[in-house]
């Protein structure tokens, strides 16, 4: 039987099993007309027939086939809005949901849609808020977190840019449903009016921390974690590690953490948090340190670069196993060496755009 389970089912008289699924083979098995019998395999056994009663065995199902990473850069279609940086990007199906961001002094609402399947981008309901610290009607904002659960979006904190450079920061927390195209305000991050912080999900809970405080420059380290059906916020524990600009994933039910920037220093820590023990512990320490990186999953295992490090902006990608607990390095990203990207993914690929300097609205995917 190797890894595999099998599965026992009772038929009663009339039933008929149409198909099962060999997940030694990889295939469908259609057995019509054969009398009630027990057929072999090397994975297990299971019983079809003509009408009859009895007992027999199928293999369960087998788990998703991973695609496997071809480990190369495509460009896909531009992006139609304006040029800018620290945008935010999440995915619901196969489709990605970016906006926001910066470009010169300007803070955009802006919500776009793009369709992997067409190649396609599609212009949405904006998010303009007024729940901020300055009050007021704020346009727009920048270094805010996005995160998909239940197949609705989560946009929130970051920086808007008002009244002619003033800079204001949001505490506030917006749900964007994709089928209706509609904003509704949840309730506030707990941790305050913070911007750059890190945010991801795991197993349905959203988690949101660090990043740093209105109070410039006070920087946090604590986590908060988010249940959408009770509209609830939760103190986590504390990793400690107060930083900004730090990125976070959500890897086979755990949440890892990694990068940052915190007083001249850009950190190359990477933790790993356990919802089950709320608890944190150390990892192999990222290929570099980093900061305002992109980091997405692909066949469980994560993929981290293009960002800020020790020197400037970066071209370098790598991916992390959570079982060996090692680093790899990848191919370089084609676009070449920048930071403060908007990333999503979808299944075998990583999207990301834009580049920082320059005009450009390049839109990208790793497979």
């Amino acid at each position: 039987m190797s890894k595999w389970d099998i599965t026992k089912i009772t038929y009663n008289e009339g039933d008929r099993i149409s198909s099962i699924i060999d997940p030694t083979w990889n295939a469908r098995h259609n057995f019509s007309g054969v009398p009630v019998s027990t057929k072999h395999n090397p994975c297990g056994y299971w019983s079809k027939g003509e009408a009859g009663s009895g007992q027999g065995y199928i293999p369960a199902p087998s788990p998703p086939i991973p695609i496997p990473v071809v480990n190369e850069w495509v460009q896909v279609a531009n992006f139609p809005g304006d040029m800018r940086s620290d945008a935010v990007a999440a995915a619901v199906g196969n489709k990605i949901y970016m906006g926001m961001g910066l470009s010169d002094e300007i803070t955009y609402g802006d919500w776009w849609e793009y369709n992997t399947a067409n190649n396609s981008w599609t212009e949405k309901t904006s998010l303009l808020s007024s729940e901020y610290e300055g009050g007021g009607d704020a346009k727009g904002r920048h270094q805010a977190v996005a995160v998909t659960t239940g197949g609705k979006v989560y946009v929130g904190l970051g920086q808007a840019i008002y009244n002619s450079g003033v800079q204001y920061q949001f505490r506030d927390w917006y749900e964007y449903n994709p089928g209706s195209d509609e904003w509704v305000q949840k309730a506030n991050f707990p941790g305050g009016y913070v911007r750059s912080a890190a945010a991801a999900e795991v197993d349905g809970i959203i988690y949101v921390g660090a990043g740093v405080d209105s109070d410039w420059p006070i920087y946090r380290s604590k986590f908060y974690k988010f249940v959408s059906d009770n509209n609830e916020w939760t103190e986590i524990s504390d990793p400690g590690n107060p930083r900004y600009e730090a990125r976070a994933v959500g890897c086979d039910g755990k949440l890892y953490v990694g990068g940052g920037y915190n007083n001249e220093t850009t950190f190359q820590r990477w933790q790993v948090y356990d919802p089950e023990e709320d608890s944190w512990s150390y990892k192999s320490s990222l290929p570099d340190s980093f900061r305002a990186f992109v980091i997405g999953v692909i066949n469980d295992q994560v993929y981290a670069g293009i960002g800020v490090n020790a020197y400037g902006a970066s071209d370098d990608w790598s991916m992390y196993d959570p079982e060996e607990n090692e680093w790899t390095t990848k191919k370089s990203f084609d676009g070449g060496a920048t930071a403060y990207m908007a990333s999503a993914f979808i299944e075998d690929r990583i999207y990301v755009g834009f580049k920082k300097d320059g005009d450009n609205v390049e839109w990208w995917y790793y497979h």
